[in-house]
């Protein structure tokens, strides 16, 4: 951080985050990644 405003910031951020975290709970982290992986990619490129 380069100044003590661009910290605060990112703290205040990190709360905002933490809040929206405890209230969606596993909603707001997202699904399963290998499920999204096997989605986009081909067989060949899964194989590898």
């Amino acid at each position: 951080m380069r100044t003590n405003k661009e910290y605060l910031q990112a703290v205040a951020q990190a709360k905002e985050d933490l809040t929206d975290l405890n209230e969606r709970g596993a909603d707001a982290v997202g699904g399963n990644v290998l499920e999204f992986m096997e989605s986009i990619l081909t067989p060949d490129e899964l194989e590898e």
